[in-house]
Order: structure tokens, then sequence, then C-alpha cells
């Protein structure tokens, strides 16, 4: 006998189980060619709450990782400001929070039990074996236009043992005959309530922490000197940066300690360029005035001479960002040294800002007489602020800064093409760096989002949907 749609939709619908359902399931496991034999003996059969809700839960799926730090305790907090897509936070990580569709509806159910162990010959069992013998009579007799003929039936059974439970049990329900083994292959139906449905579900993927979003925060109060100061109107603390900004608390320290960003007066400022190059250049005569080296002066004196013109935690800010203390065992040393790769970045970006471009040879010269005394100038030094553009005459270098670039990945590169028609894996490194995260490194990202040539044997990338030919 053949299970219909029909059928089966009504039995797996019913909230009440009877025992004369078992009937029923065998006929389930026939029209899905399943042997009873070879399953568990726990029928759950499913059905639907009259009050059922459709998507109204959200459900998260989490890496092994973050699932460990919510179990150990730890928080997972929702934030973003409210032009921004909302991300998920660890104490150390960063997530984008995406919806994912599903071509199946998700069931969240109440009182399954997916791992059912087979159960030994317990009191439960004994009765239900019962049960099942006098219903395969009942099923017989009603097979025989309701007569009596249980002494001569084909239902057979074979003498309990000391426990009172039968070895072996055949019963015979029309043509289809199910054998029941108290151990093994006996039936027990429970019911499992559908409370909702869900066809989508949030996961995440890690991120890096979104640094547009800081300084568009803290751009609006940027410091620029006490003669411009104003009331506390709009200035943000620490706490308030933790609580807007998408980013683990780990991740913002270390994102804040890249930018030029100080504390001041209980107030987290962004400091200005030009003032911070004010303050910088001041550091660099000091040390040219004092005949001192740039990789040995007194953090002390410097902070003393220079406090009368500035503010002591922006000198400190400076000589902190763009130096380092001597003094590995003791990092609050006095002795003082600028950081050459910074420094030299940080001069070339004072020439390169006011204009957009800037005669190659005219820029080295005007940098290499910019720098402190001492200090060498290279070309590598102006990773992710400027490219240079060799194919025009003369050559020219661009101001090209990475900050100013979109998070968005693939805006990102319809950025970095819009500005230059091909790139070396060397140029572009810097520009896609920032992004990377796990195993998604900078060769990856390249090769999924732009597509490769090789010119005069080296390798450059170039957008997807440009024409070869036309390089």
């Amino acid at each position: 006998m053949e299970l219909g749609e029909q059928d089966y939709s009504s039995h797996m619908n019913k909230e009440n189980l009877t025992l004369q359902q078992t009937e029923v399931v065998e006929k389930i496991l026939k029209f899905a060619k399943l042997d009873i034999n070879d399953l568990k003996p726990d029928v759950q059969q499913v059905y639907f709450d009259n009050n059922l809700q459709t998507d109204g839960l959200k459900l998260l799926e989490l890496n092994p990782s973050t699932l460990h730090h919510l179990e150990n305790g730890g928080k997972l907090i929702l934030k973003g400001l409210n032009s921004e897509n909302c991300v998920l936070c660890t104490d150390e990580a960063t997530f984008d929070v995406k919806d994912a569709e599903i071509s199946n509806a998700l069931l969240l159910v109440s009182g399954a039990n997916f791992d059912l162990p087979a159960q030994s010959q317990s009191k439960a069992d004994k009765n239900f074996l019962s049960d099942i013998e006098l219903n395969a009579r009942r099923n017989h007799n009603d097979n025989h236009n309701g007569t009596d003929n249980s002494k001569d039936s084909d239902y057979r059974g074979h003498d309990k043992d000391n426990d009172g439970v039968a070895g072996n049990v055949q019963a015979e329900c029309g043509s289809n005959t199910l054998a029941v083994t108290p151990s093994k292959s006996h039936i027990r139906l429970s019911k499992i309530r559908v409370s909702s449905t869900c066809h989508c579900y949030l996961e995440l993927r890690a991120i890096k922490p979104r640094i547009n979003a800081i300084m568009k925060l803290l751009g609006p109060t940027s410091y620029d000197g006490p003669e411009h100061e104003t009331d506390a109107f709009g200035k943000l603390t620490m706490n308030d940066l933790v609580s807007l900004l998408p980013a683990s608390n780990t991740e913002l320290v270390c994102a804040l300690s890249s930018l030029n960003i100080v504390e001041l007066n209980g107030y987290v400022r962004m400091v200005d360029f030009d003032y911070l190059a004010r303050v910088i250049s001041s550091i660099s005569a000091l040390i040219e005035e004092n005949s001192w080296h740039f990789g040995s002066f007194s953090r002390l004196e410097t902070l003393a001479t220079l406090e009368e013109l500035y503010p002591v935690e922006i000198i400190d800010h400076a000589l902190q960002s763009y130096g380092y203390s001597l003094g590995p065992a003791n990092p609050h040393s006095d002795i003082w040294q600028l950081d050459e790769e910074k420094v030299c970045k940080f001069f070339a970006e004072m020439l390169l800002r006011p204009t957009t471009k800037f005669n190659l040879e005219e820029f080295l010269t005007a940098w290499k007489d910019s720098v402190p005394e001492g200090m060498m100038t290279q070309l590598t030094q102006l990773r992710g602020i400027a490219f240079l553009e060799s194919e025009t005459q003369p050559a020219v270098i661009r101001y090209f800064p990475v900050q100013n670039l979109s998070e968005d990945i693939k805006v990102r590169f319809e950025e970095l093409f819009e500005a230059k028609d091909r790139w070396s894996l060397e140029e572009i490194t810097p520009y896609i760096e920032p992004l990377t995260v796990g195993k998604l490194t900078v060769s990856v990202l390249v090769m999924k989002h732009a597509r490769s040539f090789s010119s005069s044997g080296v390798k450059y990338f170039t957008s997807k949907g440009r024409d070869l030919a036309t390089l």
C-alpha cells in the first residue's frame, strides 16, 4: 500500500498521537523504502503550531572561536553608526553582519531529541510492547469483519521470559507485517511542535575596523591649537567611542594609535594635520639648533623647551607617533630617537597635500631638503600616500592617501582603477593591505576583483571590465 501525499500530510499534522499510528509510521517507512530494523525505535512526529511565526526570530551563525568566546561568558555586541552597516564585536574581533538566504525553510522546534540512544528493556518498553500486541490483535480482527478470531489469528507471540517481555512479536496489519524486537525495533511515538520558520540567517564575516568611521566622528572636533578651542559640545570621550565605533575594544585601541589622535582634558581628539606639522617641524628645528642627532636626543628636554608653544600632550603624542625610546628595558627612558621612515613619510605628505600632482624631480629635491639632517628619503617611504606616474613626460608623483578611499573592497578597487589604469602588485599592496583579514590576503583579493596581464616581463592588474588592447 502506497501512502499518498494527502495521507502523509493529514497524519503528520495531527496533534494527538495515538498508539494506532504505529501502522502509519510503518507505511511511511515503507513508502520511503526504509527498513524499520535499521532505525532507532523512537519516532518523532512534527506538527505546526496554530500560532506559527514566520521569520519571527533571527538565527546567527557563529564560527568555533566566537562560539567558544560566548560559551565562556564573553559578550557579543552589535553596534555601528546609523549611516554604516551593523557589525558584531567580541573583545578582540569585529565581524560584518549579513543576511544569508536559504532555499529551504529552517524549522524551529521544541522537544526534539537529535541523539536518541537505544533504550534498555524498561517497564515503559514492556507496557508499550503490550499495547502494540493489543493493537495488532485489533487490526487483525478488523480485517476479519469484526469477528473475534483471536485464538486462530495470524498474531503469534513467543513465550515471555522471566521479565514478562516477549522475545519477538510479529503483528500483521492487512498486507503489511510489522516485526518488533523490544530492544531494537519497536516504535515509540512522540510529538515535536514547530513554533517558527526561518528563511534566512545572519552570517558573520571578519573585517578590519572602519577607520573612516573614526575620522568621521572625530573630524569635526579636531584640535588645531588652544586659540581655536570652544566648549565641549560635540567632543567625545573614550567610552563614547567604544559604544559608537564599529570595532572591538582591542582593535579600536590599535586603530587610534595609528592615527593622529590624542586625549586632551578627558576628550579624545584628532590632531589637525597642519597643527601636527608645526609641532614636528619645531622638534626637527630644535634637534638641529642644539646640534643633536635625530637618533639620540633628550625627550624631557624637548618637552620642557616646547611646552610654552604647544600642549605637552600634543608634543608627547608627536614623539610617541614618530619616534621611540632607545631603552627597551625602560620604555620611559629619556633618550629618544625619531623613526626615519615615518618622519620622511610625514614630510612628503606635507609637500604633497596642497597639490594633486608634483613634478617628480622637483619633489625629490624639495623632499630631501625638508627632512632632518642625516635622514635619507626613498620612494618606498611613500607607500599608501602617493604613487608614481612614470608614463607621463615629465614623470609626476600623485598624492593618493589610502585613508581617503572607501572601506568597501569592491568600491576601493573601482577607485584604484579610476585613478590609474594598471597597478603592479607592489604598487597596489599598501592600498589593499588594510582590508585583508584571515585567508583574504592581498593576492586573493586582487585575483578576485581584478584581472592580470604581463607587460615587459612585469605582471600588472587592471579592472575586470577593461579591454587589455587599450592598455
